[in-house]
């Protein structure tokens, strides 16, 4: 069986050859999609040396709530 981080590292690339090669087109013309190396205290790395805030969910606490918009 392969390592899990070349599994996580060529994931997308086999989506596109075996899934839906049409939405990983739209998400190559949109700059998508990132590749992501790691992941560290809510921050994601991408192989670009890029880190971006990871804000996935937060739409469940509703727009701007002052907690989470205190906290960033």
């Amino acid at each position: 069986m392969e390592d899990y981080k070349d599994l996580l590292r060529h994931g997308f690339d086999e989506y596109r050859d075996f899934i839906n090669p049409l939405i990983s087109e739209r998400a190559a013309l949109a700059g998508e999609p990132l590749k992501v190396i790691r992941t560290e205290e809510g921050r994601i790395a991408t192989a670009k040396s890029d880190w971006i805030e990871d804000l996935h969910g937060t739409q469940a606490f509703g727009h701007k709530p002052a907690p989470i918009i205190q906290a960033m």
